[in-house]
């Protein structure tokens, strides 16, 4: 019998706006009203204000690759570190590469806005791309 559903945030839990909406959540509480756990996984770090603007935050939550696990309040569950030994030698091997850091309270980056943000809007316009483009006359 079944008795969890897990699903995967990108493509699969949210939408093409890389959101929730309202069929989302609602096929979410049916699944607990049933009786059921609900959680969400990503390979990512999951924020809590990306948790709250998800409106992810009464559900199980795995992130960061199964590193972390937090319950519906926020509790952690689990937790598993990587090595500051291990960090330092990754550090020293890949340094002046662009990498982002994280870990459950924060993203660190090497990578400038600017560039996050020229590439976002390549994602973007590379989505825009695949769509068809209608013109509106009046």
């Amino acid at each position: 019998m079944i008795k969890l559903f897990v699903s995967d945030l990108d493509g699969t839990l949210l939408n093409d706006m890389h959101m929730t909406d309202f069929f989302i959540l609602e096929t979410i509480q049916k699944v607990k009203e049933n009786g059921f756990l609900f959680l969400s996984a990503t390979g990512r770090s999951l924020h809590e204000h990306e948790v709250n603007r998800l409106q992810l935050n009464d559900v199980y939550r795995i992130s960061m690759n199964g590193a972390l696990i937090k319950d519906p309040e926020g509790k952690i569950l689990y937790s598993q570190s990587i090595d500051m030994d291990f960090i330092n030698e990754f550090l020293d091997m890949f340094y002046g590469l662009d990498c982002d850091y994280s870990s459950d309270e924060h993203t660190l980056s090497t990578i400038s806005m600017d560039k996050k943000l020229n590439t976002l809007k390549l994602m973007v316009l590379k989505k825009l791309q695949d769509r068809p483009f209608v013109f509106g006359i009046s």
